[in-house]
């Protein structure tokens, strides 16, 4: 590594490497078909990663850095490889990419819409709980609250605009950071 890492980030950057494999190990084998070829091709994707660590931006989700990676390995591969086996065509890799970026996407509103929810006041994620992870009806929630059906659903929507609104802003926070 080019870059000085301290002891907290180079732990950090191990725990992430560490925590990734399978989804890396899983994505590599759906794109060459062969689990064999997959755990040699991810040796190389962790040598790879490993080298240019320096070049990690902590503030960025490390599985899609990885799976960049990891892609331009099987592209290597599959271009050493293609007189001898019947590989899948750049169309369907397109498609995993999109795919798999839109994965990514999920995942980074999902992270955003946690970060909202712990800024939430104790009986606002209550009511989340009760409705969302409980799916309890807002006509229990209501009577579990000595009040109208319809002030529920007011507080529901309120909520759920104001955690809308946080997760657009947070989204909209990250985009300077873009960078694989």
């Amino acid at each position: 590594m080019r870059k000085s890492h301290n002891k907290a980030e180079l732990a950090e950057f191990v725990n992430r490497l560490t925590a990734a494999q399978f989804a890396l190990q899983s994505y590599i084998t759906f794109m060459v078909g062969n689990v064999e070829d997959a755990k040699d091709i991810l040796q190389e994707t962790n040598l790879t990663l490993w080298k240019e660590a320096d070049k990690y931006d902590f503030d960025r989700p490390f599985l899609t850095w990885a799976k960049t990676v990891a892609a331009f390995q099987v592209k290597t591969f599959r271009t050493l490889q293609s007189r001898d086996r019947l590989l899948f065509d750049e169309e369907l890799l397109a498609r995993v990419a999109v795919e798999a970026e839109v994965e990514n996407d999920m995942q980074r509103m999902l992270e955003a819409l946690e970060r909202c929810i712990v800024q939430m006041t104790l009986s606002q994620k209550a009511l989340l709980k009760a409705r969302y992870f409980q799916g309890r009806a807002v006509k229990a929630i209501a009577k579990a609250m000595c009040c109208s059906a319809d002030s529920v659903s007011m507080l529901l929507f309120r909520i759920r605009d104001k955690l809308g609104a946080c997760v657009e802003n947070s989204l909209r926070e990250e985009v300077p950071h873009a960078s694989p």
